[in-house]
């Protein structure tokens, strides 16, 4: 299943694809997502997808996400591990939560790490460990495509069953031109600088965000983090979200600096709410 991201343009064609289209930029602005005032974000949407539809026959695309713009050499924060119920109906999809450092031309360069369920990519039901990394806007490929692993305790793909319930530290560090990940408060690996042509030897966007992916119809029925609204005091959370200002420097709090929330495109399925200034809940039961 195609990897998603609240910035990314439904629709975005190159001439490589189609001669006649007009080339865009594969990620919408921050402006268009975040932006003050905004209105919850659709496009393409059919009588089948009430979120984003990217392609046909793609699935239909779900986010409650918050984002900071701001200069950074990484980003982090401490996410609640959960298992929502993923029911597939219709074709493949997913439900996931996750940290995204982006920065290069339109902010298409980035790096991902969170937790994932679908038992079409896994086999089972439990949330599993991911990396990915896209180059130019372009994506590549879960947990592979160039990632150097150092962990002997924690990898890519790996079940999180026992961490279910558990709070783990996770984010993204910039040292020597490669793209470190942490989980769990130790080094799960990177992906090296040699990776983007451009070097992406900063980021100018990071992104802290839950993402469904369902063939279900509409409504969708699988769920988003721990399958209950912000509101509720069980909702998923992602809290001590932090930036790192500095090259070489610490995961700073974002008590600091504003981080904005972005209005969900389905708020009767999924949310997501600020409840200080370094804490987000999110999530939602979907049906």
């Amino acid at each position: 299943m195609k990897k998603g991201n609240p910035l990314l343009r439904p629709g975005a064609r190159t001439p490589a694809q189609d001669r006649s289209a007009v080339t865009l930029s594969p990620f919408l602005s921050f402006e268009e997502v975040y932006g003050p005032g905004q209105k919850p974000f659709r496009m393409n949407s059919t009588g089948s997808c009430d979120g984003i539809s990217y392609e046909p026959g793609a699935g239909c695309y779900y986010y409650a996400s918050a984002a900071l713009r701001k200069t950074v050499y990484g980003g982090g924060m401490v996410l609640s591990i959960h298992r929502p119920e993923y029911v597939r109906v219709g074709g493949r999809g997913h439900s996931l939560a996750e940290l995204s450092i982006q920065g290069g031309g339109n902010d298409g360069d980035i790096v991902e790490v969170g937790w994932n369920v679908s038992t079409d990519d896994y086999g089972d039901a439990n949330p599993h460990l991911f990396v990915f990394h896209w180059i130019g806007g372009a994506g590549t490929c879960y947990d592979a495509c160039g990632w150097q692993q150092v962990s002997n305790v924690y990898f890519p793909g790996q079940s999180l069953s026992t961490l279910v319930g558990k709070q783990v530290s996770i984010g993204y560090a910039l040292i020597n031109g490669d793209w470190w990940a942490w989980f769990d408060n130790q080094w799960l690996g990177y992906f090296p600088g040699s990776q983007w042509s451009t070097p992406f030897d900063k980021a100018s966007l990071t992104q802290w965000f839950g993402e469904v992916v369902s063939d279900n119809g509409v409504p969708p029925q699988t769920q988003m983090g721990a399958g209950a609204f912000p509101a509720r005091a069980e909702a998923a959370r992602m809290f001590g979200l932090c930036s790192i200002l500095e090259n070489g420097g610490a995961c700073l709090s974002s008590e600091d600096y504003f981080i904005v929330v972005a209005p969900p495109q389905a708020s009767r399925y999924y949310g997501i709410t600020r409840t200080d200034a370094s804490t987000i809940r999110y999530g939602g039961p979907g049906k």
